[in-house]
């Protein structure tokens, strides 16, 4: 952890060449030892994104080298972007904000990581950012985010469960 090699762009093969430039990617390791990778991108190229920003996905086996995987993984109806995502206990599960940052987020299911199904939102206070990382800690699903008073929190959730409220670290980030 000490010394780092030099950065590698990313590529991604096949991506169709109207889409708009991927961004706000996020990795998800597979249990065939092979990677997907989740972005923020617009079929129409836009780059203000309009309401078409979606998440979209690519495969690859070593992290740097991606083919693009047809079709829209998730899109509410409206832009979306930053997501998190996560392969836990057999499923695949994203979440994103569901508009401002601080304004809840969407939580979304996949047996097989392409066709997405929308579950219940998340509410949440002013206070919680929904821009952060999904993980699995034990038995339970685990979102950290940050919020502008009180620092970084985290929600949990059991399978089936709902969201545990925040629980605030009083670490600053």
């Amino acid at each position: 952890g000490r010394s780092w090699s030099d950065p590698q762009p990313a590529s991604i093969a096949g991506l169709p060449s109207s889409y708009q430039r991927p961004f706000d990617p996020t990795l998800v390791a597979l249990p065939d030892g092979r990677v997907r990778i989740y972005f923020t991108s617009n079929p129409d190229g836009n780059p203000t994104g309009g309401d078409q920003n979606g998440f979209y996905s690519a495969i690859g086996s070593d992290g740097v080298n991606f083919t693009w995987e047809a079709g829209t993984r998730f899109w509410p109806g409206k832009s979306v972007v930053d997501c998190a995502a996560l392969y836990w206990d057999g499923i695949f599960h994203l979440t994103a904000p569901s508009g401002s940052p601080t304004g809840g987020a969407y939580h979304a299911v996949a047996p097989d990581g392409l066709t997405f199904t929308r579950l219940a939102d998340i509410p949440s206070s002013e206070q919680e950012n929904w821009t952060g990382n999904l993980l699995a800690v034990g038995s339970l699903l685990r979102f950290y985010g940050t919020a502008n008073v009180k620092g970084m929190w985290f929600r949990e959730r059991a399978d089936g469960s709902a969201w545990t409220q925040p629980r605030y670290l009083g670490v600053n980030g």
